[in-house]
């Protein structure tokens, strides 16, 4: 455990924009040693007086819709106007490898190559929700180190993919023309958190397609609950290629950001997110503390394969595992 005055030059450099201190403390935090997460929470306690100030928008939509394309795009917007961007990727983890490919900021190359922009991928790790179990800390983090636009890039989209639009104070949701039938399946989920709906790929065959599902998507929105009182979700017809709806696009990011400030609605939203963020997360971080304990972890795979073998029952398998764990923090 490093000493409370290491921490706090760590912590320092992150403050004066050091790269590499803000690399390593990402990686930190996303470290499973028990060591580290505590040496991460005590960080995290230390740069908190300095997070909360940024704009955060979250970017999500199915995969092959152009989100990391998009993002590369507004980044690059953002940091002419003279802001500072950190873009923050979630990648998919197999099931079965456990790997990430991490190839989102290969699709970032105008953005990569800015002095103010920094880009960090990170693994899912099988955490559900559309982010990893760490990207509130490593947002932070970014923060902290004088990001003010922080741009985070959501694993994919589905009903269960919701914790983007409690974490970041925009959601943008990247729909394809023709993209009805993927708009049922969604509807009842991250499109209720949804603040603007951009339809991709509005350019060549599939424009189109893309002015049906702007009158498909139109006619849903009249059912969907407003998320704020002062915004009405806008849908906007984009095309990269040919720079169709940027504009537009960009002047309500700045319309939404301009309303946000008034009436001290950002200070209200901040409490609101940090407490809506821990009643969502807190057991997922339980589950990270027990499978901190090597102990747990030999228990809970011996169980598994007793109960694979019939030899006990799952309900039998939990009450056992239940006592050891409670037996251990005791």
């Amino acid at each position: 455990m490093k000493p409370k005055k290491e921490i706090k030059e760590w912590a320092n450099r992150i403050k004066d924009g050091d790269r590499q201190a803000l690399s390593q403390a990402i990686t930190l935090i996303e470290s499973s040693n028990v060591e580290d997460r505590q040496l991460a929470q005590s960080l995290i306690d230390f740069i908190e007086p300095w997070t909360g100030n940024s704009f955060r928008i979250g970017i999500t939509g199915p995969p092959g819709v152009g989100k990391s394309t998009l993002i590369d795009k507004i980044g690059v917007v953002l940091i002419g106007q003279s802001h500072k961007v950190a873009v923050l990727t979630i990648d998919p983890t197999s099931a079965l490898s456990k790997g990430s490919i991490l190839g989102d900021k290969s699709r970032m190359a105008h953005l990569s190559s800015q002095a103010n922009a920094f880009i960090r991928p990170s693994p899912s790790s099988l955490n559900l929700g559309g982010l990893a179990l760490y990207t509130r800390e490593a947002m932070l983090l970014c923060e902290a180190a004088g990001f003010d636009r922080i741009l985070i890039e959501s694993v994919g989209v589905g009903q269960s993919e919701f914790l983007i639009s409690l974490l970041c104070d925009m959601t943008l949701l990247l729909l394809q023309p023709h993209s009805g039938d993927e708009m049922q399946g969604i509807k009842r989920g991250v499109m209720e958190w949804a603040d603007m709906y951009i339809i991709t790929k509005t350019d060549g065959e599939t424009f189109n397609g893309s002015n049906k599902t702007y009158i498909e998507l139109n006619s849903i929105l009249n059912f969907v609950p407003r998320k704020y009182s002062f915004w009405t979700p806008k849908i906007i017809q984009l095309s990269v290629i040919s720079g169709l709806g940027m504009a537009t696009l960009m002047d309500n990011i700045d319309l939404f950001y301009n309303l946000l400030f008034n009436d001290n609605q950002l200070y209200k939203l901040r409490l609101k997110q940090s407490e809506t963020y821990f009643k969502v997360q807190w057991a997922k971080m339980i589950e990270q503390y027990i499978l901190m304990n090597r102990s747990n972890v030999e228990l809970i795979n011996f169980l598994a394969t007793e109960v694979g073998h019939g030899n006990i029952s799952s309900e039998k398998a939990f009450d056992k595992l239940l006592k050891f764990i409670f037996a251990t923090l005791k």
